[in-house]
Formats: structure tokens, sequence, C-alpha cells
């Protein structure tokens, strides 16, 4: 949204399209009709549920967030693991009324992971990184692409370059692996543009 109203140059995004189960591109296809962009991969990630240690719900697939004994914590409007839990509840036939705890709202991966390690909820959704810090097991469901996109205009062509070689140097790829749980085998590939 920011790129489409002309307030920023670049921006990231991680967003599920629930109609394709692809990320990104039908977002960026659909806001950006008549701007000229590029879009390049900074990597992918695992991401899940969150559910206490040993799993008491049994808690496994989408589903089960509809079980009355399942209590989740949300991320906030707008958020990738929101737009993610939102389009899964839509294809799953579940109404976000019929999920408990839809409404409680943490702005985080952290703050979730935080909150099921304390009881307060179930499950909640987010990276796998967090969930080793956070001392909740972890359950995978989806590989998260996440990806940068940048206007394509004559000003931009410096940071246009400066980003992609950023990307594509060794040394990124070497501090992303460093960090653990990120996939970089795709790391400053061109996903999309449009001149």
């Amino acid at each position: 949204m920011a790129l489409y109203k002309g307030q920023g140059d670049i921006v990231s995004v991680h967003l599920f399209d629930g109609e394709t189960g692809e990320y990104n591109r039908p977002y960026v296809e659909k806001l950006l009709t008549g701007h000229a962009y590029i879009m390049v991969n900074v990597m992918r990630r695992l991401i899940g549920f969150y559910v206490q240690r040993g799993n008491p719900r049994g808690i496994q697939t989408w589903s089960d967030l509809g079980r009355n004994d399942v209590t989740i914590v949300n991320r906030e409007k707008g958020a990738g693991a929101r737009v993610l839990l939102d389009e899964q509840l839509r294809r799953h036939g579940l109404s976000p009324s019929a999920v408990h705890g839809y409404e409680r709202e943490e702005t985080s991966h952290v703050s979730v992971a935080s909150a099921v390690a304390a009881g307060l909820a179930d499950v909640g959704i987010g990276t796998e990184k967090v969930a080793r810090m956070g001392g909740v097991e972890f359950i995978p469901l989806v590989n998260e692409q996440y990806d940068v996109v940048m206007l394509r205009t004559a000003e931009n062509e410096p940071l246009i370059a400066a980003v992609l070689n950023v990307l594509r140097s060794d040394s990124f790829r070497t501090e992303l692996e460093a960090l653990g749980g990120y996939d970089v085998s795709q790391t400053g590939r061109i996903i999309a543009e449009r001149s």
C-alpha cells in the first residue's frame, strides 16, 4: 500500500494468497497495476503453530483452530501471520467468530510465543526461529516467501542495483544462514517485474 500511495520506494512483503496458494505476487500485481516495479526474494522461512510443550491439545491442522477447546492468540491486522491465518480460515470454511481468541492481538512473533508459553492461549502462528527461543513447540505448516518490492523509476535504479548487489552477495547469504532458520537458496532472485 505504501508503494501504491507513493509513500516509499521499497517495501518488504510476505503475504499469503489463499486463491493461488502463492506468496506476494498476487498482491503486488493487483496493487501496483500501472506501476513499474521489481520484486526480489530475500529468503524463505517456515511458519507454523506455536503450541505449549507436549502439545496438550493435540493441535496439528488449521481445522483444529475451530475446536471449542482451543484458544488462539492472533497477530495484528496487516501482519503476514494474520493474513495467512485469515486466508487459511477461509480455505477451511472457518469463520473468525468460531475461533476462540481470534480477537486477541499481539504485535510480534515473540509476543505470540510468550502468550502460548505462559498458558494464555493454546496456539499462535509464527516463525520456527522464534519458537526455538520462546519455550514453545513448533508445528511447521507453510514455507513463507519473504520478498522486497521496489518501484522501478529512473531515480530508483541506483537503489535497485544496490539492493540486488547486497542480496546476491555471499556475505549477506552467510549472515542470514548464520541466524538459522532461513532458506537462502533463492535469495536475490527476481520473482516478478513490470517495466
